[in-house]
């Protein structure tokens, strides 16, 4: 809604217009009022309304006087003049000033009208361009970071034209946040984020440029606990302590700032690091052209005690023993990628050696998708510990009995990917077990196969998500892994005896 500032020294006049035309009905959300132009100027200062219709003729300060100020402190607010027929030549005069319009004395409704609808129609195609600028503006900060340096002179020139045709920003500061992969918050930030000038995603960074004048430290902590509150995810990153950086500096730094991956990996999650702006680099290095690895002894080391320690019954010791690791991992300031592809390879050493000597499967290896959701170095800490925790329950369970092992595992596959399509084969091979094996122990032990169980459990499912009213019958479907919504229909009607929407709406009448 826009806000508008009306200016008369006639008490009635003034008032007949505030109270005699339909602003709402105008877009307005707002009318103010001042009797001379020095008023009028105090509150534009504070308020800054879109649009301003002055009288011409005023004591103290004229509407002449009163527009040349407000278009020497912002050209975007709109200038309507207001003035008798007598002045009317003196008004055509003043219009060359940039008013948008006039108004002659008596006005009535209509006037007011479509000099409005004139307004409304300059203020949106002054944003339309200005929006259309903003875009490109961030569109160029983004390539000038994150393109090739012998592209930077050329950016650099693009930029500057930029800013001379809109009052574009002309110093920043800089966040960089690590580990968010395939996710984009740039909309979202810039319409939700005071501050945030631009935003673009980098190979799972994201990056944030905040104007000028915000601090950016607390500019970064406010980023970071909207990303919580979008995704209830914490993610830690590094910010510049200086502000008001030049656009010429910005390719430099966002550089410096990426080698700080390793050192953010290493922190708690929802960490923000400060560098300073003498920094020339982080202050644990990037990865080497040779990816590193555990120095054999050291991992021999390691491999030997966790060996010793399973079934992983002393979790104190277990948890020791990963801290221990982890630090070593850390004192070689290995990457995550680095970290990682030693880690597996010890695990799955590890788990090697465990069968050949205990017997049976043991599998501690970590899948890709999990390791892909550690964002810092706690977080794998937790995985590896829940991988021991795992091992030990596993290993209690066959010695209880292995068909409540098997049924146990192949109802926990189905319930973690019943969205997904699903075969035996992968459930088999998740649980390291022949597939005849796993399709008789099942059958046995519960009474149905695995096929009858999966379509058990996922029109389970289906009947919860229609409770939803917000969600369509396709988006259910989908949700339970039936990309046919006609064969999902129908295999609902025939076990439900009604469609999926007449199911919905019996819920919704008992509800």
């Amino acid at each position: 809604m826009l806000q508008v500032l009306l200016v008369d020294d006639e008490p009635l006049e003034l008032q007949a217009l505030r109270d005699h035309v339909n602003w709402e009905g105008l877009g307005v959300g707002s009318v103010m009022t001042a009797k001379n132009g020095k008023i009028a100027y105090e509150s534009i200062l504070e308020q800054e309304p879109d649009i301003v219709i002055t009288d011409v003729h005023m004591p103290v300060m004229d509407g002449i006087t009163l527009a040349k100020k407000i278009y020497a402190l912002n050209r975007k607010i709109k200038v309507v003049f207001l003035s008798g027929y007598d002045d009317f030549s003196y008004v055509k005069s003043a219009m060359q000033m940039g008013a948008v319009d006039y108004l002659l004395k008596p006005f009535t409704s209509k006037s007011v009208e479509a000099v409005m609808e004139k307004v409304r129609d300059v203020l949106d195609r002054e944003r339309l361009f200005s929006q259309s600028l903003e875009a490109l503006e961030r569109q160029l900060l983004e390539r000038l970071c994150t393109g090739s340096e012998a592209e930077e002179a050329t950016l650099l020139e693009e930029l500057s034209y930029v800013k001379k045709a809109e009052s574009a920003s002309d110093t920043y500061g800089m966040l960089l946040f690590f580990y968010i992969p395939g996710k984009s918050f740039a909309d979202s930030l810039l319409k939700n984020m005071a501050g945030v000038h631009a935003v673009w995603s980098d190979e799972g960074k994201l990056a944030v440029l905040l104007r000028g004048y915000v601090d950016p430290r607390e500019g970064g902590q406010k980023v970071e606990d909207y990303l919580y509150r979008l995704t209830g995810q914490r993610y830690s990153g590094v910010y510049l302590e200086k502000r008001y950086l030049k656009t010429a500096e910005l390719p430099g730094k966002y550089r410096m700032l990426k080698t700080w991956e390793t050192s953010v990996y290493y922190e708690h999650a929802g960490t923000l690091l400060a560098a300073s702006s003498a920094d020339s680099q982080a202050p644990l290095p990037a990865p080497s052209a040779t990816p590193r690895m555990l120095p054999r002894s050291l991992a021999e080391e390691h491999l030997t005690r966790l060996e010793q320690l399973f079934p992983y019954e002393n979790e104190a010791r277990t948890a020791e023993e990963t801290d221990r690791l982890l630090a070593d991992y850390k004192a070689l300031h290995m990457s995550r990628a680095e970290l990682e592809n030693s880690l597996r390879q010890m695990l799955s050493l590890l788990g090697r050696r465990l069968s050949a000597t205990l017997g049976g499967v043991h599998n501690l290896e970590p899948s890709p998708k999990k390791l892909e959701s550690c964002r810092c170095a706690d977080a794998l800490r937790e995985l590896l510990l829940a991988a021991f925790r795992q091992a030990l329950s596993e290993t209690r369970e066959r010695e209880s009995g292995k068909n409540a092992y098997v049924v146990r595992k192949v109802k926990e596959y189905v319930q973690m990917h019943y969205g997904e399509p699903m075969t035996i084969e992968a459930i088999a091979e998740e649980i390291h077990l022949s597939v005849n094996y796993v399709r008789s122990i099942f059958k046995d032990s519960t009474g149905q196969t695995i096929l009858e169980y999966v379509t058990d459990y996922r029109f389970t499912k289906a009947c919860e998500l229609l409770q939803n009213p917000t969600l369509r019958v396709k988006d259910v479907a989908n949700m339970v892994g039936y990309e046919n919504i006609s064969y999902f229909g129908s295999v609902f009607t025939k076990r439900y005896q009604m469609t999926p929407n007449e199911y919905r709406k019996r819920f919704v009448h008992i509800s």
